[in-house]
C-alpha cells in the first residue's frame, strides 16, 4: 500500500506462482514405498482440467505380511480422485481426495471387499517439462465394514511423475 505514489494502491498475492511449462494435461505417476507387508506400489493418471485440477484414477497394492511381527493384511485400492495442485515455481503440493473400492486380503478369516475415501498430499519437484519426483502421503479410511471400520493404512512412498 502506497497512498502517496498516485493515490491507488496494489495487492499482491503470492499463494501460487504459474505452473512450469508442461508437455501436455496428461500426468502419469507410480509410487514405490514399504509398509508392513513388504513394498508397495501403485500407478495412476491424472487429466488436469485446467492448470491446478485433475481428474484420474489410480491403482495401489499393499502386501500381505502374517508373520507374528508386523502382520498385516494385503490391501488392493482401486479408486478415482480428484487432485488440486498448488504451484511455486517447480514445487507442486498436491491434495488428492478419492474414493476407492478396496479389497483386504484377511490375515486371518474371510477376505472383505468394501469401499472408503483416501486422501493423498503429495510434494513433487518438477525435474524438466516431462519429468517430477517427490514424496507422497496417501490415507484410506474404510466406511461400510465393521471389522476394518477407520483408517485402514497411511503410506508415504516416493513418487515420480510424466507429463505429456
Amino acid at each position: 500500500f502506497d497512498p502517496s505514489a498516485t493515490g491507488t494502491f496494489n495487492i499482491t498475492a503470492a499463494f501460487a506462482d504459474d505452473r512450469p511449462v508442461l508437455h501436455g494435461p496428461h500426468n502419469v505417476n507410480g509410487t514405490l514405498g514399504f509398509a508392513p507387508g513388504g513394498v508397495t506400489v501403485s500407478a495412476g493418471y491424472e487429466y488436469l482440467m485446467d492448470g491446478s485440477l485433475g481428474v484420474g484414477g489410480y491403482v495401489r497394492m499393499f502386501p500381505k505380511e502374517t508373520g507374528p511381527r508386523n502382520a498385516a493384511p494385503g490391501i488392493l485400492v482401486l479408486g478415482v480422485g480428484a487432485g488440486h495442485h498448488f504451484y511455486k515455481k517447480n514445487w507442486d503440493l498436491s491434495f488428492t481426495p478419492s474414493l476407492g473400492i478396496i479389497n483386504i486380503d484377511a490375515i486371518a478369516g474371510d477376505d472383505v471387499t468394501t469401499l472408503g475415501p483416501g486422501l493423498g498430499i503429495g510434494l513433487a519437484y518438477q525435474l524438466t517439462g516431462v519429468w517430477a519426483v517427490g514424496f507422497e502421503n496417501t490415507r484410506y479410511w474404510v466406511w461400510f465394514n465393521s471389522d476394518y471400520a477407520g483408517e485402514l493404512r497411511d503410506d508415504m512412498s516416493v513418487k515420480v511423475r510424466a507429463t505429456f
